[in-house]
């Protein structure tokens, strides 16, 4: 595949997770009486998107080290579990999303980072950083002690999901090249 056309479909895709994202963040904070079941549908369904994306990811990102690819594989096959997990018992507590929200920011944010410090230059990597940092944070917020209530769960979740979202779709739309 040309360069120009493996950067083209790299960056479709992290905008097409980034616009993915959004959209659920909205259908969240639209519906705020959100059920435990509802919610883990959606996070079933984000899961499972996100996991196809990123192993999609770690197959076209020729930019990238072996080993980030690796990871974003493996990552992509950890959110297709989630997903799998979320949407067959959808019964979970609120802890239980606080927990796999947690580790799923966390697992992100440091293989964004570990890709954005080993992989090759490419412009626009300071908002990357700032944003595979905040993400990795926004993990460790989740786990240390996950969200007491659903409520609480469903707008950290919805806010989170609105602004990684845009930031990914935006990052995406103003990079020259992506991994």
């Amino acid at each position: 595949m040309p360069t120009g056309a493996r950067r083209t479909s790299g960056s479709a895709a992290i905008a097409i997770k980034g616009l993915v994202t959004l959209l659920v963040g909205v259908a969240v904070l639209a519906q705020p009486p959100v059920t435990v079941g509802a919610l883990a549908a959606l996070v079933g369904l984000l899961s499972l998107v996100m996991g196809t994306l990123d192993i999609a990811r770690s197959i076209l990102a020729r930019a990238s080290v072996a080993e980030v690819r690796l990871l974003f594989a493996l990552l992509g096959l950890l959110l297709i579990g989630v997903g799998v997990l979320a949407l067959g018992d959808q019964l979970r507590t609120a802890e239980v999303l606080a927990i796999m929200f947690g580790l799923t920011w966390l697992l992100t944010g440091v293989i964004e980072l570990v890709d954005l410090l080993t992989g090759l230059p490419r412009g626009g990597r300071g908002r990357e950083l700032a944003l595979a940092i905040v993400t990795a944070l926004a993990g460790i917020t989740a786990l240390i002690p996950p969200a007491p209530s659903l409520a609480a769960l469903t707008v950290m979740e919805g806010l989170w999901l609105i602004a990684w979202g845009c930031l990914r779709a935006r990052f995406a739309s103003m990079s020259p090249s992506v991994a």
